[in-house]
């Protein structure tokens, strides 16, 4: 995967799986040195862990000469409500220019891309399109290069670092779970969903770069319908509240893949992944952090 010699660059790295992957690097791959950049450039701190995000900088990047890079700088899903399209297109188009820039840098010896499940829709909406071209962009890079890349697709994550909890529905039933009279569960249709903690989906796509080719790597886990995950959630947290929901009546959401990929990659590394209940625990952290 990366070496104690490696230089890593990480893009993106101010949100959430930016300060994830931040934690789990520093936890097992303490050598590795980073150069990590954000929007706004800024002192993250967080656990025990203080770093200096920096700003987009061409000189800077090539006098550092990465030799890796995570590459998780994108505007998401959530922002298509709040940018107006086109504004949200061309500045998309100008974070996969960067990427493609990165891909062709001799001293990168190996390039981790943060996609989404949102790509595999017959018909994505602009950001699973947007994503789409960016994989398909940096593929061909790779296969002039010769280059390792990691494709990583993510579907549904949980974890402890994140920032937007209010968007995502592991960390709303928690909330309410914790904070509400009772559970709400607005779907009209059964919801389907596989979830994997961030951390261990990032170490996967890492060591996925030693295979040494150009590889796609969803996020996996146990698959769940959102109601028992409701369940799931009171079990563990050992809090027993109400689960109010809509009649179930229109077509199910399946937003999942039955790609077996992430799962085997981390079997063979002898990678321990977080089971559901730990990926509860982990992912109620975010309500005690300041």
């Amino acid at each position: 995967m990366l070496d104690a010699n490696a230089r890593l660059l990480i893009t993106g790295a101010g949100g959430w799986l930016g300060r994830e992957a931040l934690a789990r690097i520093k936890m097992r791959m303490p050598d590795v040195q980073i150069l990590a950049t954000a929007n706004t450039p800024r002192r993250l701190a967080f656990d025990d862990l203080d770093i200096q995000l920096y700003a987009w900088d061409i000189s800077l990047i090539e006098h550092w000469q990465p030799t890796a890079v995570l590459d998780l700088a994108f505007i998401t899903r959530e922002r298509l409500g709040t940018i107006p399209p086109l504004e949200y297109r061309s500045r998309n188009i100008e974070l996969i220019r960067k990427s493609l820039w990165l891909a062709g840098l001799s001293s990168v010896h190996g390039y981790v891309y943060l996609s989404s499940g949102a790509v595999m829709s017959g018909q994505p909406d602009l950001y699973g399109e947007l994503k789409l071209q960016a994989e398909t962009s940096l593929l061909d890079v790779a296969r002039d290069r010769q280059l390792p890349l990691v494709i990583a697709r993510a579907w549904s994550l949980s974890g402890g670092h994140c920032t937007k909890p209010n968007t995502f529905a592991l960390f709303d039933l928690i909330r309410q779970t914790v904070y509400e009279s009772h559970v709400t569960i607005n779907a009209k249709s059964e919801v389907w969903r596989r979830y994997t903690d961030a951390g261990d989906f990032l170490e996967v796509a890492l060591h996925g770069l030693g295979c040494g080719q150009q590889l796609v790597v969803d996020s996996a886990g146990p698959l769940i319908e959102i109601g028992d995950l409701a369940l799931e959630v009171q079990e563990v947290l050992g809090i027993t509240k109400p689960i109010r929901r809509s009649p179930t009546r229109n077509t199910p959401d399946q937003y999942f893949t039955e790609s077996t990929v992430m799962d085997d990659l981390a079997d063979r590394l002898a990678l321990d992944m977080k089971g559901l209940h730990d990926q509860i625990r982990t992912s109620a952290g975010v309500f005690q952090r300041p």
